[in-house]
């Protein structure tokens, strides 16, 4: 299945990363000389991308103005013949029609599945990638996991990217529960703050990667709060999924994983993008 358009949820308030994040939206924070979040923007480019909406919290325009074209820097630069410094800057959002929906974290519901009842119109009738603007996933050269994963989903169907994950760290991820159907394997449960002591394998995590249909949106919004949480998961809308016998496809992938709202998480993605040259 083709999918061109992504919707990435960029507006938590990054509490793991304060006190920087008190005026840095934790999308923005950098991996080398690029904002985080940019790094995703390439990965759905790379999976064929050319529609993306962005939830970003009321109030900030940080990511937006990354985004928009600044006149003002251009004819500045101009005025001091520095236009080949700035350059770089041209590649910015390149190939990409973006949107930005403000999320009030003030009034609206709290959780994972939020931000897609604020993108209902941008969404349509067609099929999309849901991604969390926390977690980085660099692909190898010529790879693209979402792509991956898209080429595995029928139309209309969904779809979950995990990848494997040693015991001692799978606690600060949702682990991953499946079976194998014909060629391809699908979920069957996640399960939320599992103690390492109680697995006796090295699981797969979900790492908030998605290919959902538009009809999603119709079961998050039938969610019901969890009562202990106070969210509303997008895994939940998932499970509802299974239970109806139309379990998401699980695609395991081999690219480089960072919880950049994480501070280990975000030291980690900038060595291995320095030590590799790639930013």
């Amino acid at each position: 299945m083709k999918v061109h358009k992504a919707v990435i949820a960029a507006a938590g308030l990054g509490t793991r990363m304060f006190p920087i994040t008190k005026t840095i939206d934790k999308a923005m924070l950098p991996i080398g000389s690029r904002p985080a979040i940019d790094l995703i923007i390439d990965e759905c480019r790379t999976a064929g991308v050319d529609q993306i909406a962005v939830v970003v919290r009321a109030g900030s325009s940080q990511v937006q103005d990354y985004y928009t074209p600044d006149p003002n820097l251009e004819s500045l630069l101009a005025r001091h013949s520095w236009q080949s410094k700035g350059e770089v800057l041209n590649d910015i959002g390149r190939g990409i029609d973006f949107e930005f929906f403000h999320q009030r974290l003030d009034v609206d519901d709290y959780g994972t599945a939020v931000p897609l009842l604020l993108v209902e119109d941008f969404v349509g009738d067609e099929s999309f990638y849901y991604i969390s603007g926390d977690d980085v996933l660099i692909d190898a050269a010529s790879t693209s996991t979402l792509h991956n994963l898209a080429e595995k989903v029928e139309v209309g169907g969904s779809g979950v990217v995990a990848r494997a994950c040693d015991r001692p760290e799978a606690g600060r991820y949702g682990v991953v529960e499946v079976s194998q159907r014909d060629d391809r394997l699908v979920l069957t449960e996640v399960r939320e703050k599992v103690s390492p002591s109680d697995l006796t394998y090295d699981p797969l995590v979900n790492i908030s990667r998605y290919v959902l249909p538009s009809a999603v949106i119709d079961l998050v919004r039938e969610l019901p709060v969890d009562p202990h949480s106070g969210e509303r998961r997008i895994t939940d809308a998932l499970l509802r999924l299974v239970d109806v016998g139309l379990p998401p496809v699980v695609h395991v992938t081999d690219g480089q994983y960072f919880d950049i709202g994480d501070r280990q998480g975000l030291l980690a993605a900038n060595n291995f993008v320095a030590i590799r040259g790639l930013l």
